[in-house]
């Protein structure tokens, strides 16, 4: 790197005050923490104490530096968790429950309660979380753009929760698929290097009946039901494409693809995440059925972001299970 500025001077003294190994943290650290976050401040401070600088004067000595350097947030590579599923995936199953937005810690224990009753009474073979399956605090946009979240669990604790909580429907059912949501995409801990969120949840106590998927939708092909044989999965978050036919199944390809025409797609049932407004209506052109999950989430934690706080109109509490070629709505 070529020295031309005493700003860009001042992140080369850090580096040869730190040394290598610690200032690629200084950089990894600069790129991923919260810009909000109090520790982000007291971290950089420090840091520019070290070299007799500002706070500011670093930070922009750190991006030129970032810049001519090209450098770049390492993939984590020290864990890699054997079931760990990048591509769309597909399923077969005869029984399967669908549920999301539970946002552990926040959730409501006695509709959690009801749900694993349900997926034991009703001896569900698969069962598919479709993200925001925890509110992963000090990472929420909550938490970090509005104010405080209500309570004092920090998020080790949350993380805790949630491994609970995904142990409990492992042993549960045959098999457990948990795919992404927007609250899994704004995981990034600094701490280790930006670890993902299938890293942050993966643990040695789940065995091979769990199975992260980091995407955000999915089909279950399964006994007809009024005709339909497929059912499309989604957490229908900001960003993603809400119009379910731009992603769909397409009879000649086999998979999923853009199409104009709805002859070309094979009907599907659509069952998304996220909006927390349990409803079921019909589809059209080319989907047969819509149905929007609720959530799981405590009511104080849903009065804090709708009164004042933005969050969405209405919400309302419900899931679904399919068994013997039928769907059941559980909390309408």
């Amino acid at each position: 790197m070529t020295v031309n500025s005493a700003r860009d001077a001042s992140a080369l003294r850090l580096k040869e005050a730190l040394g290598d190994d610690e200032f690629n943290q200084v950089v990894i650290k600069y790129q991923t923490m919260p810009y909000s976050s109090p520790e982000r401040g007291k971290y950089f401070r420090n840091m520019a104490d070290l070299v007799s600088v500002s706070e500011e004067t670093l930070k922009r000595s750190l991006r030129e530096y970032i810049t001519i350097e090209q450098v770049r947030i390492p993939k984590h590579t020290s864990f890699n968790p054997p079931n760990y599923q990048k591509s769309i995936p597909e399923f077969y199953s005869e029984s399967f429950a669908v549920y999301g937005c539970t946002h552990i810690p926040y959730q409501k224990n006695a509709m959690l309660d009801e749900f694993i009753y349900t997926l034991r009474s009703e001896k569900i073979q698969d069962c598919f979380a479709i993200g925001d399956i925890g509110e992963y605090r000090q990472n929420s946009r909550h938490e970090r753009d509005r104010h405080p979240l209500p309570g004092d669990i920090g998020y080790k604790e949350s993380i805790m929760a949630i491994k609970e909580h995904i142990g409990i429907v492992q042993d549960s059912v045959s098999r457990l698929n948990i795919f992404a949501g927007n609250h899994e995409r704004k995981v990034y801990r600094s701490n280790d290097g930006g670890a993902d969120w299938i890293t942050e949840l993966s643990d040695s106590r789940f065995d091979d009946k769990v199975t992260f998927y980091d995407t955000e939708y999915g089909f279950i092909r399964h006994p007809e039901n009024d005709g339909i044989k497929l059912t499309r999965i989604e957490h229908l978050s900001k960003g993603y494409n809400k119009n379910p036919l731009q992603s769909a199944h397409l009879k000649s390809k086999g998979d999923r693809g853009l199409a104009t025409n709805a002859s070309e797609f094979e009907l599907f049932n659509w069952i998304y995440a996220h909006n927390h407004n349990g409803a079921v209506g019909k589809g059209a052109m080319g989907w047969e059925r819509y149905i929007s999950l609720g959530t799981f989430a405590n009511p104080d934690y849903m009065d804090y972001l709708h009164h004042g706080q933005g969050g969405y109109p209405q919400w309302n509490s419900m899931w679904v299970f399919f068994k013997k070629g039928k769907f059941n709505y559980i909390g309408l």
